[in-house]
Formats: structure tokens, C-alpha cells, sequence
């Protein structure tokens, strides 16, 4: 397993507190988000330099603008939300999280597989790779091999139990608090049942490779009151 060395903590912790002050709770979550996603990158592979800017980027993508515009959208009386307008992105969301106090259980911010597996098509436009339809991809699919167990990414009420063999294969959906919902789909197996009260990290079915796939994989899709955020930016654990 990949650890930042002191050198490297002190770098980022450094560039959070240039991007967002020195509030001791925002810096923690960010100080965390970060150095996990870096050691993740790492850990496939990239160096430090590299995940760095990667991190940097971030601060400027689309999808994370969308995300903290669903969440203002959400939470429009909130008298703090101009001062976060004018931070990053990235920053802007994960520290509206954590001042609006969402619960972290119930917050869909852990992978929903134990280990790390490639993610072999990201959120966003894409080239659909059966039909070769231009779609936008709602969620993420993460390689992984058939019979992997899958956990519920926080705490919440099973909606919908489904098998689709013409779509998302098995699927399963649980609703989160704050609107959140997320999707698991391409499942050969679900061990739960709907209204069924699962907790952050239990496991809820099998991966597989049913409905509309090339290889086996998990399909994860996360959304905020209906609308479909990237997965990738609530995953830190």
C-alpha cells in the first residue's frame, strides 16, 4: 500500500490551506480527500508529481462544478453559500459538505468494492461500446472479477431490487439521506430485497456480468435528486 512520505503530506497540506484557508474542519476533509486520491494514483502506477497535478486539475472540472451547483441548487437559503462561489470547485463541494454537517454514514463517499479495481470507463460523454451510440455515462465501471462482493456506500433503504437483461443486467438501488440515491448494476447476484435497511459497507450482492456487457465489471452510478453526479469525486476511502 502507497503512503505519502512527510514531504509529500506537507505539500499538499500546503495547497489545501492555499486553496481554502485554515479552517481546522474544511482542512481536514480536504487534507484526507487528497492525500487519498494521491496515494491512490500512485498506487496504479503514477508518480507523485503527476497525481499532484491531477489534484490540481480537478479544482476546474465540469462535472465537479455541476455537483456543487445541484448542492446550491438544494440548499439555496444557505447565507454562506457566496463566499464558497468563489472557491475551486472540487473545494467548494467537499467544503459545503462538511459545514452543511452531512452525515459522513450516510454519505455515499467509500468505493463500493473492498479493494481497488481499474475503472475501465469514467463519468461523462462517451462512445456506447456496443451500440456506438454518443451517450453520456451516468455512473462509473469499475473492472472486477465475477462473485466480488459489493457494499452499499452508506447508509440507506433498498428502493429497487431489478434484473434487466435488455439494460443494467441485476441491479439494485439504495436511497441515501439528502437526496442521494446510488445504482449497482451488471450484479449476478443481490442479497437484499427491497425496503430492506442496509448500513454503510454492508455487503449487498455479487458483481457479474448480466444485462448489456462486454466483460464483467460493476457499473456504480451516484445521484443527488435525480440527477447523476461523478462517482469518483465522492469516493475517498
Amino acid at each position: 500500500m502507497i503512503h505519502l512520505t512527510d514531504q509529500q503530506t506537507e505539500q499538499v497540506l500546503h495547497y489545501v490551506k492555499s486553496a481554502v484557508g485554515h479552517s481546522p474542519r474544511v482542512l481536514d476533509e480536504l487534507f484526507d480527500h487528497w492525500c487519498c486520491f494521491i496515494e491512490g494514483r500512485m498506487a496504479s502506477g503514477v508518480s507523485f508529481d503527476q497525481a499532484f497535478d491531477e489534484m490540481n486539475d480537478h479544482f476546474d472540472t465540469e462535472e465537479v462544478r455541476q455537483i456543487e451547483q445541484h448542492f446550491m441548487t438544494c440548499h439555496p437559503d444557505l447565507p454562506w453559500l457566496r463566499t464558497f462561489r468563489r472557491v475551486g470547485s472540487m473545494a467548494a463541494m467537499l467544503i459545503l459538505m462538511v459545514v452543511a454537517g452531512v452525515d459522513a454514514q450516510r454519505r455515499p463517499d467509500i468505493s463500493p468494492l473492498f479493494d481497488e479495481h481499474p475503472i475501465t470507463s469514467r463519468f461523462g460523454d462517451r462512445t456506447h461500446p456496443i451500440t456506438q451510440e454518443a451517450l453520456h455515462h451516468n455512473g462509473i465501471d469499475i473492472k472486477v472479477d465475477i462473485n466480488t462482493p459489493v457494499r452499499s456506500t452508506a447508509d440507506g433503504t433498498v428502493t429497487k431490487v431489478y434484473n434487466d437483461p435488455k439494460g443494467h443486467g441485476l441491479y439494485i438501488i439504495i436511497s441515501h439521506n439528502d437526496g442521494y440515491e446510488t445504482l449497482y448494476a451488471n450484479l449476478s447476484s443481490a442479497n437484499v430485497y427491497a425496503e430492506q435497511t442496509v448500513v454503510k459497507g454492508e455487503i449487498i450482492g455479487l458483481t457479474g456480468n448480466s444485462g448489456i456487457s462486454t466483460a464483467p465489471h460493476l457499473h456504480y452510478e451516484i445521484r443527488q435528486n435525480q440527477n447523476p453526479v461523478n462517482p469518483e469525486i465522492f469516493i475517498s476511502k
